[in-house]
This record gives structure tokens, C-alpha cells and sequence, in this order.
């Protein structure tokens, strides 16, 4: 994991890590003794270590700040309350201000530390140091002069000075009263800083509560995929062996697929490669301006991921038919991902509507997801019942694989892999908050390069890495009939 982040805080000019400053933090738990063993067994300061660590050789510093009241206080107005947070979610009960509660937590952490560094310089090292704090050698002083500017504020009608179109509740965060940086959240975080000269400016972005000062890093041997979330330890793996075998740094970054389409058209992300985890989305979305191709590799099927030391998971696992279960489990004890930002949450809406005719189990759609908990961010889906806070999730079953989770399996008529019954499927649709509509479908996987990547030949080069991977030992299915190209590909590509 701190190779990841260290591999993606190097994509970005003059970076800086900040944490949350956890050494106190195991003082004050008390859970009771199951909860108690599983807390202090995560290891906070080794993971920080590694992180600082591997970032010190590769020239990048790091800081802390304190944690307090981050989960609490509204990134907006700054109100601070308790009761502003809810299990997973942030509701400001001043502003009314919604969001995801690790987010929102990030987003603070950032206005914290931001608000600390008027005046200061981001030091960058040449040398190995020890790793505390700012207690790093410095390779020069004083002002840096030509800062990277990635997003300023430079005019009255457009106050930000970019061009987004952001979701509503992602609004852009003020890193304090009278300060004319900005934070603003998609499904990441930057920071914009307006000073050209007297201090550095900054794009700082935030993930998994860790701080980024950013621009861009300079260098043209590498890959950006960006890719939907259910692949992220599949293409980790792929990506690992390609950078030892070629030489080309991979980076990738892993999202719910609407997201990744979204970033693509926004023009907030710039990769090399997209992944999409169904076929007509990409097609839908991405041609014909942005690529007029693309590469179907790999497939997957719909079912659940649970766990049996739970009660709902246990029943399962007896044989206890699961509608029934997901109809009647508590708020919360069955998981999603999020119908609007996921193919594979509104899978799960297909599936639960297809069920509904075959058991003859009429308003099962509308009574599971009146209760279910539905994750923002597809990566992390099965976090819950991992850890037995949640007992089921409708999962791929890569997934499953990946975190070495037992899988249910669905009769072919709902579990989306059966191409023959690409009819049946077709009968149920989901309409997203953005207005695309998805009809059930065959889940498959396509990619493509995109018209005007950075670097073409080496995303041509990851695909074909990428077909020859054996996918098959992460869970995936790969049919006989693929890779299939569909398009105009190019003709370097073409074989």
C-alpha cells in the first residue's frame, strides 16, 4: 500500500504528505475487547512510516496535523458538532453540507495544515534523511520562484478560474476566512492557491487521509490508466509486472465507471488508458470524441460476497434463500455500490428487478434498497464485511477473490455472464441522477487508448501486457472469443 501512494504522490510537482497525527489515538479506545483487539492491531505508524519513508528518497516531505474535531467540523462553514456525523456519512446540521464522512475528514485535514503554512516554503531534499516531520534537508531556501499554477482565481465572473462540472455535493471548500485558496472535491481533492511569486502554489489533493501538495511530475516513461474500481488489485498486479518488464511506470487510479467517464469528459483527468466494467458505457460516453475503439478482455459475474461469521452472512451460507435475507436485513447490514457512480450498483438494481419475476417477489427491489448502505466509492465495498460491520455485499466476484471473501453464487438468469441471455438482461434498466440510462447487460470489461493520451504507445503496450496476464487467477473469466477489438483501432494495434 505505501508504494501505491508513494508511486501516485510522484505523479505530482513539489509534493508534501500530511497525515493526521495518530500517536495518542490508541490511549483513548474502548470498545470492548473484540473491537479493542482489532484496533490496535492496525498498524497507523508502521503504514506512515513506510510512507514517509519511501517518499523521503524519492525527494518528498512530510508533516502532521492534529486530528481533532476534523471528523466534526463542516468543511464549509465551519460549524463543529458531534452530531454532524452519522456512521459513514457528514450532514452538517448548520449548513446542511453532505458528504462522505472520510472525505470530509480529508478535506479539514487539508484546511488545517493549509491554514498553518502562510509564508512557509514545501523544502525538497537531495539526501536521505531521517524521517520526522520537517526535519529534512533542504536543497534550497527562501521563495520558490516559477511556481506551477495549476488553477488560479483570476477573474470576477469565474471566481475559480476553472472550468468544472461538479456534482452538487462536491461544492468548493475555502481553506479559511479570507484566504483565497479553494479546495474542491470530485473524487479527489485540490487545493488552488492564487500568490504567484512570494509563496508556492499548490494543488493538494487528499485520498485515504493522506495530503498532497501537487502540479505535475515531468517524465514520459510511464502509463496513466484510469480504470473502474472493481480491477484496482487485478491491474496493480498487471501494472507491477509491466513496470519490472518494460521499464514504463504504471499509475493507476481506480473509481466507480461513471466516474471515470465523468473525469474523462470533464477533462479532470488526462490518462493514458480507461477501463470501463461495462462495454456500452465506454462506447456511450467516450466515442466518438475522445477514442474510436476499443478492447474487450475480460469478463465477471454478479453475486454476493458475505461474511459468515455474521448472523445475516451465516444464514447464507445455511441455505437460507437470499431474498428473503436482503428483504428483511437491518439498515445497513447489506451493501452496494452506488447506483449513480457504479455499473456495478446499478447491476445490483437490474438483478434485484430481474428477482422479483422469478421468485415472485413483487416491491423486493424497492424493500432491499430502502436499507441498504450504498458505498461511494467502488474500491472499498467490501471494507465493511471484511471487518463484520456489514454481512453482505452484491459483489463481482473478483472481488470476492480479492479479498479473500466467500462468493454466492446466482443462478445464470441474474448473475449478468451468461451471453446468451444478453435479451433477458436487456429487459431491466437504470436510469442514473446524470440521465444516462443502462440496460442490463453481459458484465464484461473493455479499454481503450484514448485520441490524444501523452503517451499512446505505451498504454498500446499495457493492453497488450494486459491480455496476456493470466486474469483468470484473480477471479475474471476470459472468454474464448476474447481480446475483441471493436472500432477503428490502430494499425500498430490491430493484431
Amino acid at each position: 500500500m505505501s508504494r501505491r501512494v508513494v508511486e501516485w504522490i510522484q505523479r505530482f510537482d513539489s509534493p508534501a504528505t500530511v497525515f493526521e497525527d495518530l500517536k495518542d489515538m490508541r490511549d483513548d479506545i474502548e470498545y470492548g475487547t473484540r473491537m479493542n483487539r482489532r484496533l490496535h492491531s492496525l498498524p497507523f505508524a508502521k503504514l506512515r512510516d513506510f510512507i514517509t519513508y519511501k517518499a523521503a528518497w524519492c525527494g518528498i516531505p512530510s508533516d502532521d496535523v492534529d486530528p481533532e474535531y476534523t471528523s466534526q467540523q463542516c468543511p464549509v462553514c465551519g460549524h463543529t458538532e458531534r452530531t454532524n456525523r452519522h456512521k459513514k456519512r457528514f450532514k452538517c446540521r448548520e449548513c446542511e453540507h453532505q458528504d462522505y464522512i472520510d472525505r470530509g475528514a480529508g478535506i479539514s485535514v487539508a484546511q488545517k495544515w493549509l491554514r498553518t503554512q502562510e509564508g512557509k516554503n514545501v523544502p525538497a531534499l537531495n539526501t536521505l534523511p531521517q524521517v520526522r516531520k520537517w526535519e529534512l534537508r533542504r536543497q534550497a531556501s527562501g521563495p520558490v520562484d516559477g511556481p506551477t499554477v495549476a488553477m488560479t482565481v483570476n477573474s470576477d465572473n469565474d471566481p475559480y478560474g476553472f472550468k468544472l462540472r461538479q456534482p452538487d455535493n462536491h461544492p468548493l471548500y475555502p481553506v479559511g476566512n479570507n484566504d483565497n485558496r479553494y479546495i474542491h472535491t470530485g473524487t479527489t481533492v485540490v487545493v488552488s492557491s492564487m500568490e504567484q511569486r512570494s509563496r508556492r502554489s499548490v494543488l493538494a489533493t487528499i485520498a485515504a487521509g493522506t495530503v498532497t501538495t501537487a502540479g505535475c511530475l515531468g517524465g514520459s516513461e510511464r502509463v496513466r490508466v484510469l480504470s473502474a474500481g472493481s480491477l484496482a488489485v487485478a491491474l496493480d498486479a498487471v501494472g507491477g509486472e509491466f513496470t519490472d518488464q518494460t521499464g514504463i511506470q504504471f499509475e493507476g487510479e481506480f473509481h466507480g465507471a461513471n466516474i471515470v467517464m465523468q473525469l474523462i469528459e470533464d477533462g479532470t483527468r488526462h490518462p493514458d488508458v480507461a477501463i470501463s466494467a461495462d462495454v456500452g458505457l465506454l462506447r456511450d460516453r467516450l466515442y466518438p470524441e475522445f477514442t474510436d475503439w476499443d478492447l474487450t478482455f475480460a469478463a465477471n459475474e454478479v453475486g454476493f460476497a458475505y461474511n459468515p461469521d455474521t448472523d445475516l452472512g451465516g444464514r447464507l451460507e445455511d441455505g437460507e434463500p437470499w431474498y428473503e435475507l436482503l428483504r428483511s436485513a437491518e439498515e445497513g447490514a447489506v451493501a452496494i455500490s452506488e447506483p449513480d457512480l457504479d455499473p456495478l450498483g446499478y447491476r445490483a438494481v437490474h438483478m434485484l428487478t430481474l428477482a422479483e419475476e422469478r421468485y415472485d417477489e413483487p416491491g423486493l427491489t424497492d424493500d432491499v434498497l430502502q436499507n441498504v448502505y450504498r458505498e461511494p466509492d467502488e474500491p472499498r465495498l467490501l471494507t465493511g464485511i471484511e471487518t463484520g460491520d456489514r454481512a453482505i455485499a452484491i459483489s463481482y466476484r473478483n472481488m470476492a477473490v480479492d479479498h479473500e471473501l466467500p462468493f454466492y453464487e446466482l443462478p445464470a438468469e441474474l448473475n449478468f455472464a451468461n451471453p446468451e441471455l444478453e435479451d433477458h438482461y436487456a429487459s431491466v434498466e437504470y436510469t442514473t441522477d446524470d440521465g444516462y440510462t443502462a440496460a442490463g447487460s453481459p458484465m464484461a470489461y473493455n479499454a481503450t487508448v484514448l485520441a490524444d493520451a501523452d503517451n499512446p504507445e505505451h498504454g498500446r503496450e499495457f493492453l497488450s501486457a494486459l491480455t496476456e496476464y493470466p486474469l483468470e487467477e484473480r477471479g475474471l473469466t476470459v472468454p474464448d472469443a476474447f481480446p475483441e477489438l471493436t472500432g477503428d483501432p490502430p494499425a500498430a494495434f490491430d493484431h
